[in-house]
C-alpha cells in the first residue's frame, strides 16, 4: 500500500495508484470568510472517501487552516476527483477555486 500526498501544487496531476492505496489532498482554506473546500466529484468509481480532517492555526483568530480529504482506492479504473472552494450558502455563485486530479488505478 502506498500513500499519495497531494496539495494545491498538484492541480491537474494524474495519480497512478493501486487498489488499496491511500490518496490525501490537503488544501488551504479560509473558513473565517466562509470559504470551505468540498468534494464536488469524488471519482467514486475508483475511490472511497474517508472522513475529512481540518488543521487549524492555534492562537490566530481568522487564520487560514488546512482541509485534508482522504480516499482509499477501491477498484481499478480511471476517475476524476474534483473539489471546489466556495461558501456553502452561495448556491448560484461559481466556486472561487477548483482543484482537479485524475486517478488511474490498477
Amino acid at each position: 500500500m502506498q500513500e499519495h500526498q497531494l496539495s494545491e501544487a498538484d492541480q491537474g496531476v494524474v495519480v497512478q495508484a493501486r487498489t488499496g492505496d491511500l490518496i490525501e489532498v490537503s488544501l488551504h482554506e479560509m473558513p473565517s470568510a466562509g470559504y470551505r473546500w468540498v468534494v464536488d466529484s469524488p471519482a467514486d468509481n475508483v475511490l472511497d472517501p474517508i472522513d475529512p480532517s481540518y488543521e487549524f492555526a492555534e492562537g490566530r483568530v481568522g487564520a487560514a487552516n488546512t482541509a485534508s480529504f482522504r480516499f482509499r482506492v477501491k477498484a481499478a479504473g480511471t476517475g476524476a476527483l474534483r473539489l471546489i472552494y466556495r461558501r456553502p450558502w452561495e448556491k448560484d455563485v461559481p466556486p472561487l477555486k477548483t482543484y482537479e486530479a485524475t486517478v488511474t488505478a490498477r
